[in-house]
């Protein structure tokens, strides 16, 4: 059954639920519902994975005409917010107003660099969007879920082509991605189109083996079985498979005229638009010169915290002699076999299932949903991160997902295992996204909304938590958190390096290869992610130092009464929220407490 855009809002629980109150503050959450409703109809992406049922079977609209419409919108709804009394609101509706007043700013600071801002890497891009969503957010449980299916198949071939007259439009503002991602992206698009029914023989591509799975678990088969498998057939081929070919063959086309170099620098307004990525990504104001000395600072910190982890297990010698025999060391690897690979889940699902079952201890109130770990797919795996986390959508549908890259084993050293699955499960992303897809009695741009300076900063800052009641008690665990420490520090000196001073692609790897016990080829990848996405990297560490100097000052204030639980779930209490937002609640939080 089809459901208009408003009913499927209102199944989702995002109807205007203030509408009846006439204070100021019900008016300006009912401003803020009317908005959302209307940004939901506009990005089908949002209604897929919010589980909406079946309300639209096109993908976001990238072209110019559209990105300069939705600017439009953002500068308007600015007035209509500005037309609000603020003195007169109630403590969450101020917060409400002052973030949905931060995201219009950020959303035009960001469309006036639209064109320095890269479409599509090997990391990011819709090109990756497409089997994402399809395999993860759609799912099919009647025939008009799959005709639904079917008709988003047919449709991402304008969605791709759309890709590429954005790409061609960027290269005229004199906008390309370095050299070796074209490469790399179209390596990706072939692996998409690797199987039936785009190539003979008894693999299934990837989304094709999605689909005929779906259907066969919704017991969908005979004669409508056959049919809609006819029909999802001719779609992925010229739907998915058309605009792939002509992805693949523009990036391959292309990649000889793009720049060796990697950095924004060499970019129109180069510096500029870095420190504005800085910006959008920390969610302060700070510049690269300082980004690269606290990394310095950093990373001169958690070296000297290593030698002490270095003496206590007995090795002999410097530092770089402790990272040389932690990248050699046979000991420290599961093989890169089905069975090592195998083992090292079963390891990081006892680290997530041990500190799951003690969460209580670090912070309150978090929702039992589940989470899984799952292989990073084969077409992906070349090109991907070492892991990430995939939130689970709000109808329940399916769990959390932790990706894992598992394609060389070398590099998921087996003392990361710990730090990793705090990371990216419990209590790092998992936790911080279930947590703030259960806010109630807040707008719905509030749980739809997220800051890399946060959510990163929590991941990282969660790294450490489970050490503070007991866990990482063996000393190479331990040091596993340092190493992953020290390679968010690192990546505050690499990514400056890289956007700021002009670094090589070698120089950057050089510097990590120098300076962590990361392997050569994971420090490769790394740079290769920081050179793609200005600013990113940098989150992480901004945003843990910030979370530290906040806990630091809320203890001082507190003395005796300080919990670190209930400081833990202060920082989460309102959902994702800029660094300088976050400092204010949490300022109110203590001198509620003092």
């Amino acid at each position: 059954m089809r459901h208009s855009l408003l009913a499927a809002a209102v199944l989702l629980g995002l109807s205007s639920a203030h509408a009846s109150d006439q204070t100021e503050s019900g008016r300006l959450n009912a401003f803020f519902e009317q908005v959302f409703e209307r940004d939901l109809a506009r990005d089908p992406l949002l209604q897929m994975h919010l589980g909406a049922d079946n309300v639209s079977p096109e993908w976001p609209d990238l072209s110019e005409a559209r990105r300069i419409e939705n600017a439009a919108l953002v500068r308007e709804d600015l007035n209509r917010l500005h037309r609000f009394d603020y003195d007169a609101l109630d403590g969450e509706a101020k917060l409400s107003y002052r973030l949905f007043e931060y995201n219009a700013g950020t959303e035009l600071s960001l469309h006036k660099w639209r064109h320095q801002i890269y479409e599509l890497s090997h990391r990011s891009g819709y090109q990756w969007v497409v089997p994402h969503s399809l395999m993860n957010d759609h799912k099919i449980a009647s025939v008009a879920d799959a005709e639904f299916y079917i008709a988003r198949m047919a449709s991402a071939k304008n969605l791709l082509l759309q890709l590429i007259e954005e790409l061609k439009r960027d290269a005229h503002h004199g906008t390309m991605m370095p050299r070796f991602v074209y490469g790399r992206v179209a390596d990706g698009c072939e692996g998409m189109l690797d199987g039936a029914p785009f190539k003979h023989g008894d693999k299934d591509s990837a989304i094709w083996a999605d689909f005929k799975k779906k259907l066969s678990h919704a017991g969908i088969d005979g004669e409508e079985g056959d049919r809609l498998l006819a029909e999802g057939r001719a779609a992925l081929l010229s739907g998915v498979g058309e605009g792939y070919h002509a992805l693949i063959a523009y990036l391959r086309e292309t990649a000889p005229k793009a720049p060796e170099a990697v950095g924004v620098w060499q970019l129109e307004n180069g510096q500029a638009f870095y420190r504005a990525m800085l910006g959008w990504r920390t969610t302060v104001s700070i510049t690269a010169e300082e980004v690269h000395e606290t990394g310095l600072e950093e990373v001169k910190r958690i070296h000297g915290e290593m030698r002490v982890i270095m003496e206590q297990v007995g090795f002999e010698g410097e530092l770089s002699a402790f990272f040389d025999h932690l990248r050699t060391g046979d000991e420290f690897y599961y093989p890169t076999t089905d069975e090592g690979r195998a083992a090292y889940m079963d390891h990081m699902r006892k680290v997530l299932d041990e500190v799951d079952a003690r969460t209580g201890e670090i912070l309150h109130g978090v929702p039992d949903i589940e989470i899984a770990l799952k292989r990073v797919e084969p077409w992906l795996e070349k090109s991907a991160g070492i892991a990430g986390y995939y939130a689970p959508p709000k109808d329940g549908s399916r769990p959390g997902l932790i990706y894992i890259n598992q394609v060389d084993m070398k590099r998921l050293p087996i003392y990361e295992i710990s730090a990793l699955a705090y990371h990216e499960g419990i209590p790092g992303h998992h936790t911080q996204q279930i947590m703030r897809q259960a806010l109630e009695g807040v707008p719905q741009f509030r749980s739809n909304t997220g800051y890399t300076a946060f959510s990163e900063g929590w991941a990282l800052y969660a790294e450490d938590l489970p050490g503070e009641i007991g866990f990482y008690r063996d000393a190479y665990q331990d040091f596993g958190r340092l190493s992953m420490a020290l390679m968010r520090a690192g990546r505050l000196v690499v990514d400056s390096g890289i956007h700021a001073k002009g670094w090589s692609r070698e120089q950057a790897v050089a510097w990590l290869d120098a300076n962590t016990p990361i392997p050569h080829a994971q420090n490769v990848v790394a740079v290769d992610r920081y050179s793609v996405l200005p600013g990113q990297a940098t989150a992480y560490s901004i945003g843990r130092l910030k979370m530290y100097e906040l806990r630091e000052y809320a203890k001082d204030a507190l003395g005796a009464k300080f919990s670190l639980p209930a400081f833990n779930t202060e920082l989460l209490r309102a959902g994702p929220v800029p660094l300088s937002v976050l400092e204010e609640n949490i300022s109110v939080w203590v001198k509620k407490h003092e």
